[in-house]
């Protein structure tokens, strides 16, 4: 019986470990994936005033 919780409490604290991995690992995703779209709006608003600097010479 002793060895059967044991063995209960390791996969719950492997559980527990993995969860908080996991976590880190999505958060550290999002914030990729924030300053990914960051640079592609300044992308993007580079190439609106390089088009508007255009139509307005003409």
């Amino acid at each position: 019986m002793k060895a059967d919780n044991r063995i209960l409490e390791v996969v719950k604290v492997l559980s527990l470990v993995i969860i908080a991995i996991s976590s880190v690992t999505i958060t550290l995703s999002l914030a990729q994936s924030v300053t990914l779209l960051e640079v592609i709006n300044d992308n993007l608003r580079g190439i609106n005033t390089a088009l508007f600097d255009l139509l307005n010479r003409e």
